[in-house]
């Protein structure tokens, strides 16, 4: 991009994630590094797969040629990383939004477990005994937003949240992350009127 960032504080690990787990699917994050969020949030931050554009801002301003007032805005609490408290088909959970997580995931519990289905046997992300849930309804305070899909997992208990927005997501949907306000604005990527030039 046209800006260079200086001083960059980061931390060399012998091993990233992953460790021996033989059902993790390694990424080039995982096996070379990442840009966190210690950094990212000194930034806007505009995620648009799509077209395969990561913009950072000054002040927290949306990029030129994206109109984000149009777009959904939901406020988020940044507590160990980018969380928000949603209503999936109606039950409240609460949600880390992580690009390196793929796809979204979510604890599994009993009520999550009723509308389960298999995952397809040829998805990158399927293992044995692979299931997921399609929302019916999503929403962050009483605002709906696109909807998604979750892998179940059996994530620890002792974890403070209840699942990951992930590569899924930001595959689908454009987002800008005001870390000023707290806001993420989402957007689709099959609404026309996305971008204004």
């Amino acid at each position: 991009g046209p800006f260079f960032l200086y001083n960059v504080k980061g931390i060399i690990m012998s091993k990233l994630w992953g460790g021996n787990d033989v059902n993790f699917k390694h990424t080039e994050a995982s096996k070379n590094g990442v840009i966190g969020l210690p950094l990212l949030s000194h930034f806007g931050l505009l995620l648009d797969y799509a077209n395969s554009r990561a913009i950072l801002t000054k002040a927290n301003l949306p990029p030129q040629n994206y109109d984000i007032t149009s777009w959904i805005k939901v406020p988020f609490n940044f507590k160990g990383g980018i969380l928000t408290t949603a209503k999936i088909n109606g039950e409240s959970k609460k949600l880390i939004w992580d690009t390196g997580a793929t796809p979204s995931i979510i604890r599994a519990t009993v009520a999550i477990r009723k509308n389960s289905m298999s995952c397809p046997q040829d998805a990158y992300y399927s293992e044995k005994g692979c299931t997921f849930i399609k929302t019916q309804q999503f929403s962050i305070n009483n605002k709906l937003i696109p909807n998604n899909w979750f892998m179940l997992n059996s994530l620890d208990t002792s974890i403070p949240f209840d699942g990951f927005v992930g590569s899924n997501y930001y595959e689908k949907n454009v987002l800008f992350f005001d870390f000023n306000q707290k806001n993420i604005y989402i957007h689709s990527v099959h609404d026309k009127n996305l971008i204004q030039l």
